[in-house]
């Protein structure tokens, strides 16, 4: 299956988690309090942690692996069921000590129950990288689907009904759960009790790298969430969790999608530079399309969609989406360069980049915490990860033979023609819309249709061989 093919799959399963991520931005936001998501926050941080070292980089070595075996699988089976039992325990037996550090003791109940995640996701860790590997996207879409919504109708039930953090954690869960099982029964894959070691390190030389680098990119991109609950308490983190999730929309529906789908394309023509290149561009290209227009609607609605869609309880989100809006835009294109380095096979390189970008981040929030709260926090996660980006991306260059001509035209195009964009809806909102319109509504829909009629005649206009490629490529890719 092509990559495009690859997209369309990951896209259904996406709209899934899509679905699931309104749902709890605009439904169980009006239920459960800010304090409740500032919790969560933190559960989050630790169980997204362990979710990164449940197979040790493992199954991204499978995909990547052209020469795999059946004794290499079976040695990552048995590995992951150990590391997933292990974070278990580590979790359940620190649990006192994280809830202490944070001043939350009800943050240690909520972090054992939701440890489960850890053994039962590393159940089933092998059978969904076999099928990635073998582009069999639309059995795992289908899984993620089914698994989601399931769980969000239950998590809406239980907040409904007083569960409070409750309901978000049996969220979480059950959504593994279900995952497991289908899994389980879709790939007809079953172990035996054999680990041979050699053929497992021949994996672990990658795998291990990638590890360290998941762990240090985890470390600096949570960082932030860690220094808001320690010190400036539940109901900011809740906030500044609301508004990371409405600014990370467009990195985990669009950009995730990408990379989720060019890494085994990309890993089967890893030594095709060519095609990489061309590949990598027009990724870039279209997720900085979408993503722009998104990013800059945001920021220039920001007060109108959170009074609207979360009530006024949640004001001092929209402050935080102003700063927030072009991190997530740099995030989004910045993203696919992990994506190519680990398909060529540099994990190291990548542990080594994300060690510097842990140093430039820790630096770049402390002093902008220091200097200006919480929105200087934000304003330094901007710089930090402009700055943390530009070893990988010479690299790529490098690497793919890019000049940095050709990144900076499809990016600066781009973002110039959202800026007008936004530039013109926000005049046309205050100077037209609202004089003669009084339903808010009626204005944010409007607002959007003028937003997004004025990005489509520009891009017409200035690149329309990006509409044409689109258009084709839907055609030919059933």
């Amino acid at each position: 299956m092509s990559a495009i093919s690859n997209a369309k799959w990951n896209l259904i399963s996406q709209l899934a988690k899509l679905s699931s991520q309104f749902i709890n931005l605009f439904v169980l936001s009006r239920i459960l309090a800010p304090s409740d998501y500032g919790l969560m926050g933190l559960v989050y941080v630790v169980t997204n942690f362990g979710l990164l070292l449940k197979d040790m980089g493992t199954t991204a070595a499978i995909i990547q692996d052209k020469q795999i075996t059946a004794s290499k699988i079976e040695a990552v089976f048995w590995f992951n069921i150990f590391v997933g039992m292990f974070l278990f325990l580590i979790v359940t037996l620190s649990s006192s000590f994280i809830a202490a550090f944070f001043s939350q003791p009800a943050l240690k109940e909520f972090l054992i129950i939701s440890a489960l995640i850890f053994p039962i996701s590393s159940l089933t860790a092998i059978h969904q990288a076999l099928l990635e590997k073998e582009s069999k996207f639309n059995i795992v879409a289908r899984i993620e689907l089914i698994s989601i919504l399931v769980a969000v109708i239950v998590a809406v039930a239980m907040a409904l009904n007083g569960y409070g953090v409750y309901s978000l954690v049996i969220q979480a869960i059950l959504t593994v759960l279900l995952t497991s099982l289908q899994l389980l029964f879709s790939f007809k894959w079953k172990p035996v009790f054999s680990f041979n070691y050699s053929e497992f390190k021949t994996l672990f030389i990658f795998s291990s790298n990638m590890t360290g680098f998941q762990i240090v990119t985890y470390a600096f991109r949570n960082l932030d969430t860690v220094i808001i609950g320690k010190f400036f308490g539940p109901a900011t983190l809740g906030f500044y969790s609301i508004a990371s999730k409405i600014m990370l929309l467009p990195i985990q529906n669009i950009s995730w999608i990408a990379a989720r789908s060019l890494y085994p394309v990309m890993s089967k023509s890893q030594e095709d530079n060519e095609y990489l290149k061309s590949l990598f561009l027009k990724t870039l290209g279209f997720i900085a399309f979408f993503t722009a227009p998104t990013m800059v609607g945001i920021f220039v609605l920001k007060e109108e969609f959170i009074n609207l869609i979360l009530g006024s309880k949640w004001a001092p989100v929209a402050e935080m989406l102003g700063y927030l809006a072009p991190v997530g835009f740099f995030m989004s294109i910045l993203g696919i360069l992990t994506t190519v380095l680990m398909a060529k096979g540099k994990a190291n390189f990548l542990l080594l980049t994300s060690s510097l970008a842990a140093v430039i981040h820790f630096i770049c929030f402390y002093f902008g915490m220091r200097l200006a709260g919480i929105n200087g926090l934000i304003c330094g996660y901007l710089l930090a990860t402009l700055l943390s980006a530009l070893l990988p991306l010479s690299l790529v260059f490098k690497l793919l033979d890019i000049k940095p001509a050709e990144w900076l035209i499809i990016v600066m195009r781009v973002i110039a023609i959202a800026l007008f964009m936004g530039i013109v809806v926000r005049v046309a909102d205050q100077f037209l819309i609202k004089q003669i319109v009084n339903n808010q509504i009626i204005i944010l829909i409007t607002d959007a249709f003028v937003g997004i009629s004025i990005y489509f005649l520009l891009v017409r206009l200035f690149i329309n061989q990006k509409l044409e490629y689109l258009k084709k490529m839907i055609k030919r890719n059933p």
